[in-house]
């Protein structure tokens, strides 16, 4: 999956989980990690149960590292033995976090976005599943001309894949805007278009306008009309006229 899709998934696990008590694993009432399991296996469906007892866990080629200072909406993040909890955002001054709590005191609350969550000084793991693409634009959009084959997007993003087959390994950027394309394929009843080496989007008549090149016109030899030829008759009266202007005196 992409990144837009990734923190989509990730806000709409939020609304459908604040205020809520998760106890996803039916043991010890709910605690941090069962939330965050009932993410991992239901919205990331990954399958790899996490908890912060076991902070140096395996990232059994499901996640990869992520730095505190890159983190985006939906990433986990996990203190050794303490807490575990998805990232919200950061306001500039405080950093929030999705999490629920079931200590004793002030931490015994619902699941909701919190800055506080946790007291420990140790330092915090962040992940985020190996399935997410930072995907970009891959090419620079191009303007109108009539003399290359020409298509629009005019969705606000499209996927680009690395080849003709669809899933969520190949998906290699986004694009919007004016492509010139280079080869078309379909495949079953689906119809691909190449935009540049190894980039191909998927068409679909809701998403994308096609602008084929207008054919060269060729121009043909001029027409040559020859002189109309004179008539003895417009001889004869040229003649005449000529002769009836030099009696009245013209040249």
């Amino acid at each position: 999956m992409d990144i837009n899709e990734y923190i989509k998934k990730y806000e709409n696990f939020k609304k459908l989980t604040i205020g809520k008590y998760i106890d996803y694993d039916g043991v010890y009432s709910y605690q941090c990690f069962d939330l965050v399991n009932k993410y991992v296996y239901e919205v990331l469906e990954l399958g790899w149960s996490l908890n912060p007892l076991y902070y140096n866990f395996n990232l059994q080629d499901k996640y990869k590292e992520v730095s505190t200072e890159e983190m985006i909406s939906g990433d986990i993040c996990i203190w050794q033995g303490e807490h575990i909890c998805i990232f919200d955002h950061y306001d500039g001054d405080k950093t929030w976090y999705l999490s629920q709590d079931n200590s004793e005191g002030a931490l015994k609350r619902p699941t909701g976005v919190y800055s506080n969550v946790t007291s420990s000084k140790l330092t915090m793991r962040a992940v985020r599943p190996i399935k997410v693409k930072d995907v970009i634009e891959v090419i620079p959009v191009v303007k109108k001309n009539e003399k290359h084959d020409q298509l629009e997007i005019i969705i606000d993003q499209l996927m680009v894949r690395s080849d003709t087959v669809i899933n969520d390994d190949n998906i290699i950027g986004i694009a919007k805007g004016i492509y010139n394309y280079y080869e078309i394929k379909e495949i079953d009843d689906y119809i691909w278009y190449r935009i540049g080496d190894d980039q191909w989007i998927l068409y679909d008549k809701q998403s994308i306008i096609l602008f084929p090149k207008k054919p060269e016109l060729i121009e043909d030899d001029p027409i040559v009309i020859p002189p109309k030829k004179k008539s003895i008759f417009d001889i004869i009266s040229n003649f005449i006229k000529r002769i009836i202007s030099f009696l009245r005196g013209g040249k």
